[in-house]
């Protein structure tokens, strides 16, 4: 019983990488996302565009959870994300989940910041 949507192959292949987290403001209930995109994004696992455009307020972000070793007591021993669902194969199957609409854009134009307000 796992949270969040699972991904089909088809939804990850219309994923593209937003950036990173930057900082997350728990007073404010912000989250600050780093238009940033560093190479361990690009392994595969993401539609790679090479017109990637800087995203506007009200684009929904998701961050992808993907599956962490387990250790010998069956946790994940990092205290990490874990997709809890597993395909035919005994896969984890990485499962999305909403961060929210994205509220401001500021920063330099090259590399903007994205700003999410949690409800």
């Amino acid at each position: 019983k796992g949270c969040g949507i699972l991904v089909t192959e088809d939804m990850k292949s219309r994923l593209l990488p937003a950036g990173t987290i930057r900082s997350f403001l728990s007073e404010q209930r912000t989250i600050v996302v780093d238009s940033f995109i560093p190479s361990s994004l690009g392994d595969g696992n993401f539609h790679q565009d090479s017109n990637s455009q800087t995203l506007d307020e009200g684009n929904m972000l998701v961050m992808l959870t993907k599956n962490h070793e387990r250790d010998e007591n069956g946790t994940n021993g990092g205290g990490g994300l874990v997709a809890t669902s597993l395909n035919d194969n005994g896969d984890a199957i990485p499962r999305l989940q909403i961060l929210g609409k994205i509220m401001e854009v500021f920063g330099p134009v090259q590399r903007p910041l994205y700003v999410i307000r949690l409800p």
